[in-house]
């Protein structure tokens, strides 16, 4: 019985001693009486802009506060300071406000403001359920209704956040007067856009603030810092700069505002603005969905008037990349691709237009920057000159065209033009025609060869020795190649030796040589004539060791390059050391039905 006593006394003391301390845990855990934001109404209910909101708030009959007193004010997500001590001023009760300084505290620059209170004079004190108000400089969010659980209040004595039971909406401005004006109205060429607006009452601009246009989904831009050029007012042209981003290279450009060195970047309020955007044109012709917004002016506004009717594109023609011959055929290689265009009857050229050439999947380039040398017409080079820009080093070139000096940059209307442009060969295979394409800034369309094939081939066995030589005999039925250069000291050399032959059924020869010293691998060419153009031969040649073995099933007449290849890098061999750069001799070797083999 005594046990059971001790026992039940002890579940009683434990009962009671839990109960105290919820009783202390509920205590410490009071909550304001009333809290309040939207009344009186903010200064500003305009998304992005600065505001001033009033609390009010009532302490609960334990909650008072004093000198060393906190009070933690919550706004919505997206809201914030503007710095980390914003202004905080105490409105009522009128002892609260004389005897009390509020401190405001936001280390984050976010939506979380910390009130401590110190002693200005008398003694700084918030009674238990009394009423007070006091006000906080924000950055309002963006637009939205926010409902009152997103604000709140708590203090140091009465820790429950409170949330108000009104909601405060948001609302964004926009610019007006929105207008646009193309220099082009090509579809698919390059054009400048020049954008004006007005910025709305609380749309003042200043460095750091963006402006973004939206253009159609068709129409792109060709970098990912496309030009933009800010042009009045003029204070706003010579006090800014501008920083200009479309990631994606498509339709949405950011233009973010900076000092110009020791000016001040401003665009006030209400303030009419032009700026211009170059783009290449989409296809459709409403611009209803192109818009102009900024940071402050948040909601996008569309052009108004007359939607501009775009034209249809124009186009360059007689276009080619195969009609002479790459540096080099063989995979994977460095190569300089010849490529010939003509203008079209309105597709002249001058500075700050561009040319853009693609070859096909799988070629890249080496550098953002490669190499592009302009050719013909012969005032081409001397009046312009070239930037390539590919910054994804893949298939596709960019030739912007500048003024050379004081020379001015132009290629006429309807004007044949020849460019040179160093690529990446891509995996061996052949390429037709369709997988090349040309077009300009002005003629916009792209434009693929009409026909001409290229075929991209493996290199050849490796080889060893010094210098070109004379093959051996072959049997009766095959065309052997004719006499080498001659002495290591001459490239070309001359022929020396003819063999004859006779063939009854199939073609068949063979291209010999010692090899070149440091060469790696071989590639063999083959064209209908002399001067070529030089493509990988066809059929493919059957390897015995070093020596090829080309068979034709029906009488030709071909000629033949030997090129030697050190790595990736295309030698030649005017001595007995490989020198980069140039091309090797060949054998040309003229096979018919009866062939007569010579060395050229």
């Amino acid at each position: 019985m005594r046990n059971k006593f001790r026992t039940l006394k002890r579940v009683l003391l434990t009962t009671l001693f839990l109960m105290t301390l919820s009783s202390v845990v509920d205590a410490g855990a009071s909550a304001l009486s009333t809290v309040t934001f939207t009344t009186p109404a903010p200064s500003s209910l305009v998304a992005n802009t600065a505001s001033t909101w009033t609390i009010g708030l009532t302490p609960s009959s334990s909650g008072s506060l004093g000198a060393g007193s906190s009070i933690t004010v919550t706004f919505p997500s997206g809201f914030t300071t503007s710095s980390t001590a914003p202004v905080v001023t105490l409105k009522t009760p009128s002892a609260f406000l004389a005897d009390c300084t509020a401190t405001g505290v936001d280390a984050n620059e976010q939506n979380v403001v910390t009130i401590n209170l110190t002693t200005k004079t008398g003694t700084c004190a918030l009674a238990i359920n009394t009423a007070a108000t006091l006000s906080i400089g924000v950055v309002n969010g963006a637009s939205a209704t926010y409902g009152g659980s997103n604000f709140s209040v708590a203090t140091s004595a009465d820790t429950t956040a409170v949330n108000p039971a009104a909601s405060a909406k948001i609302t964004a401005t926009s610019v007006t007067a929105v207008n646009v004006t193309p220099t082009s109205k090509v579809k698919d060429a390059a054009s400048t856009w020049v954008w004006g607006f007005t910025t709305s009452s609380t749309g003042a601009l200043g460095a750091g603030d963006i402006i973004e246009i939206s253009f159609a989904s068709s129409f792109s831009t060709i970098t990912t810092a496309p030009t933009v050029v800010l042009e009045s007012p003029a204070s706003f042209a010579s006090g800014c700069t501008e920083t200009d981003t479309d990631p994606s290279m498509g339709n949405v450009i950011d233009i973010t505002l900076a000092n110009n060195g020791a000016n001040t970047c401003a665009l006030g309020a209400l303030t009419a603005a032009t700026l211009s955007v170059a783009v290449v044109n989409g296809t459709g012709d409403g611009f209803s969905n192109m818009t102009v917004s900024t940071t402050l002016d948040t909601s996008a506004t569309g052009a108004s008037g007359t939607a501009i009717t775009l034209t249809a594109p124009t186009k360059v023609t007689l276009t080619s990349f195969t009609s002479t011959a790459p540096t080099s055929l063989v995979a994977n290689t460095a190569s300089t691709w010849t490529v010939k265009f003509s203008t079209s009857s309105a597709g002249a050229l001058a500075a700050g237009d561009y040319i853009e050439a693609a070859f096909p999947t799988g070629f890249t380039t080496s550098s953002v920057n490669p190499s592009v040398v302009l050719q013909t017409p012969s005032t081409f080079p001397v009046n312009c000159t070239a930037v390539a820009s590919d910054p994804t080093m893949s298939n596709t070139v960019t030739v912007f065209l500048a003024n050379n000096g004081s020379n001015t940059c132009s290629l006429a209307v309807s004007t044949a033009t020849v460019l040179t442009f160093a690529v990446v060969n891509g995996l061996a295979a052949t390429y037709t025609n369709s997988t090349y394409s040309l077009l300009t800034s002005v003629d916009g369309a792209s434009v693929s060869p009409t026909s001409g094939s290229e075929t991209i081939v493996v290199a050849g066995p490796p080889g060893l020795g010094s210098n070109w030589a004379l093959s051996s005999p072959n049997p009766l039925g095959e065309a052997a190649s004719g006499a080498g250069p001659g002495p290591v000291s001459s490239v070309q050399g001359g022929a020396t030796f003819n063999y004859m032959c006779d063939s009854t059924t199939s073609e068949q020869v063979d291209l010999a040589w010692t090899g070149v010293a440091q060469a790696t691998s071989y590639i063999i060419e083959q064209a209908s004539s002399a001067a070529g153009p030089y493509s990988a031969v066809s059929p493919a040649p059957v390897f015995s060791g070093t020596t090829p073995t080309i068979t034709y099933t029906t009488a030709v007449t071909q000629y033949y390059e030997v090129e030697a290849v050190i790595g990736t890098a295309w030698v030649g061999t005017p001595s007995g050391v490989a020198i980069n750069g140039t091309l090797s001799p060949g054998f040309v070797i003229t096979a018919t039905s009866s062939p007569k083999c010579t060395n050229n």
